[in-house]
């Protein structure tokens, strides 16, 4: 089986997939806003995808909408409470919008969940 096949075949059965690979790609191209569409019409078809509540609040959050950027990010730590990058997102966030105690209460759980430095968001 080709790789173009297999990816068609996982995009069949998890139309989420497409919707988040473009979200990357514009991301990747920082057309933010192009980005935050896809990733929401990511969230449409699979709600508790992790990655694309993660992804579309860091495009809200460039963007300068933190309201919205924090409330994908809580969405995707609740989902991953593991995932730093995510927590890292919630506090940048949370600062952003002038919520200074509730950032420092997410960057003190980053350092409770990892021992290594505080990643930098591109």
């Amino acid at each position: 089986m080709s790789q173009e096949t297999v990816q068609n075949t996982v995009h069949q059965d998890h139309p989420h997939l497409h919707f988040h690979k473009d979200g990357v790609a514009h991301y990747e191209e920082k057309r933010f806003g192009e980005a935050a569409e896809s990733f929401k019409q990511a969230l449409l078809r699979n709600p508790d995808h992790q990655e694309s509540h993660f992804m579309i609040g860091v495009c809200y959050m460039k963007l300068g909408f933190y309201e919205r950027a924090i409330d994908h990010c809580q969405i995707a730590v609740a989902l991953n409470p593991a995932h730093q990058d995510s927590w890292d997102c919630l506090a940048r966030s949370r600062l952003l919008a002038g919520r200074l105690r509730e950032s420092l209460t997410a960057l003190r759980h980053i350092r409770r969940i990892s021992d290594t430095p505080l990643s930098v968001l591109p």
